[in-house]
């Protein structure tokens, strides 16, 4: 739905990011744009709308660089689905999402998304301690306050997925990355990762339509 919304040509991210749905917000004018927008897609550009890229491909010294991105990601015609691996602060980001905007044939911007499973992981941002840590405390209201602020930051960051939370479960503690998750109970995994869930769509209680919330990449692992 996300996706969606943003393939519909709507603004670029302020510091802290506009809604992503159209202006009167109602669920039959998305859907209608969506039609619409999906109807005049090629099949390369919906394969290039599902698939990731590296935002450091468009860069040279922290500079947005559109030769560059052609030779790394290809045709920028059939526009570019979600970019990761760097940081992006709002005013980068606008400037990467106009570049990538203007060359694509339906103007569709792409999506941000960084890593998140405690915190937003850039400068300047709230860390939390690793999920395994959060799992312990077993406190549904506080992971989802937890969200909140993730949400909330990552948005204002110009983002808008967080790879997070980390579904999976940990019952393998050779496993490198237990850490990540919350622990090797179904029961509390699952109660504590739809808390953060919530917390990271709904951070101002307004849902992906309000400027706080982002997408969250749920992973899923069981070791």
């Amino acid at each position: 739905m996300v996706k969606a919304a943003v393939l519909l040509g709507l603004p670029a991210l302020a510091l802290c990011a506009p809604p992503l749905a159209p202006a009167d917000g109602s669920e039959a004018a998305i859907a209608a744009r969506v039609a619409v927008t999906l109807a005049s897609m090629t099949i390369s550009e919906k394969a290039r709308a599902l698939d990731i890229f590296r935002a450091a491909d468009m860069l040279t010294d922290g500079a947005v660089d559109m030769e560059k991105a052609a030779r790394t990601m290809g045709d920028l015609s059939a526009g570019v689905g979600v970019l990761h691996d760097v940081y992006p602060y709002p005013a980068i980001a606008n400037q990467m999402m106009e570049a990538l905007q203007n060359a694509s044939r339906l103007k569709s911007p792409p999506l941000f998304g960084a890593e998140a499973t405690h915190g937003v992981q850039m400068d300047d941002h709230t860390i939390f301690p690793s999920p395994i840590g959060l799992a312990a405390t077993w406190d549904v209201d506080l992971l989802r306050r937890y969200g909140g602020v993730v949400g909330s930051e990552a948005r204002a960051a110009g983002l808008h997925v967080a790879w997070a939370p980390v579904l999976g479960l940990c019952r393998e503690p050779r496993w490198g990355r237990c850490e990540e998750m919350m622990g090797e109970d179904p029961a509390l995994a699952a109660a504590l990762g739809a808390a953060a869930v919530q917390g990271l769509t709904d951070a101002a209680g307004e849902g992906l339509a309000g400027v706080a919330g982002v997408a969250p990449l749920i992973k899923v692992r069981t070791y």
